[in-house]
């Protein structure tokens, strides 16, 4: 219910789709951590993907529960969530950092 709608970027708006893998994992936080990736979700929707915080980046692999192309985002400090925008933005997938079903490294 704390999640975005929509998402509103200055050249672009429309609506905010969370899939359950993610929903499934948000979920699965403590609360302090589902507050901190609900409001860079919320930074996402009302900044854009280039707002500093969320350290976005093109996934470069595939990642499990994820589109090919997708971009990944800061969550928190040890969780990121996996994205892609068509006419939506569909939040895909929620994975600590070092999760053994990503094999590539992050800074």
């Amino acid at each position: 219910a704390l999640l975005p709608k929509s998402f509103s970027w200055p050249n672009n708006n429309g609506a905010m789709v969370y899939e359950q893998h993610f929903l499934e994992a948000l979920a699965e936080l403590r609360p302090e951590e589902q507050e901190q990736v609900i409001k860079q979700i919320g930074c996402l929707a009302n900044e854009g993907p280039e707002y500093h915080s969320l350290h976005t980046v093109k996934c470069e692999m595939r990642l499990p529960f994820s589109p090919a192309g997708c971009f990944k985002s800061r969550g928190a400090e040890t969780l990121r969530f996996t994205w892609k925008k068509n006419s939506s933005v569909h939040i895909h997938w929620l994975y600590r950092k070092g999760d053994s079903r990503v094999r590539e490294t992050e800074a």
